[in-house]
């Protein structure tokens, strides 16, 4: 009888461990794991004004949120007046569960913090890289006051 109740005790033991789980949702494993580090050259013409530059992101991430900064460097030309452009700031988006996941990413500035910038798209797996579109806003600092909306579409790449 002491035989068989150990029997049992190990088996309850070794399906507790091999079935068990728990009904409050997805876990850290569900998520794919974006962080770290991420850059993408800009070279893009919208409304005859060139975007030449350079855009960063460092990403932070606790299962589906994302966290971190950004980065961006470079000029934009009409075609007479050449602008230097740069900024930092924090980052903040969401990622889906699941293999190939959506990512969006919004970007804010720290002393304009109304002007945000957005971005999507899917986190490609076997590659580490994020093909991303969303429209990049350039301010004036002073006044924060947006003189160009640039679109974009680019792939970041770790």
């Amino acid at each position: 009888m002491l035989r068989a109740f150990r029997k049992l005790t190990i088996a309850a033991v070794l399906c507790t461990a091999a079935c068990g789980g728990d009904a409050t949702g997805p876990g850290t494993n569900n998520y794919e794991q974006v962080a770290g580090s991420y850059s993408g050259p800009l070279n893009s013409i919208e409304g005859g004004v060139l975007l030449q530059g350079t855009l960063s992101f460092t990403l932070t991430q606790d299962d589906g949120t994302i966290g971190g900064s950004w980065a961006m460097s470079g000029t934009l030309f009409d075609g007479v007046t050449v602008v230097e452009i740069q900024g930092t700031g924090p980052i903040v988006g969401t990622i889906a569960a699941g293999g190939n996941p959506s990512v969006n990413l919004q970007t804010r500035n720290p002393g304009c913090p109304n002007v945000t910038s957005t971005f999507s798209g899917v986190y490609d797996v076997a590659n580490h890289r994020i093909p991303v579109a969303g429209t990049a806003q350039f301010f004036n600092s002073q006044n924060c006051q947006v003189f160009h909306s640039h679109p974009l579409q680019l792939l970041i790449t770790r």
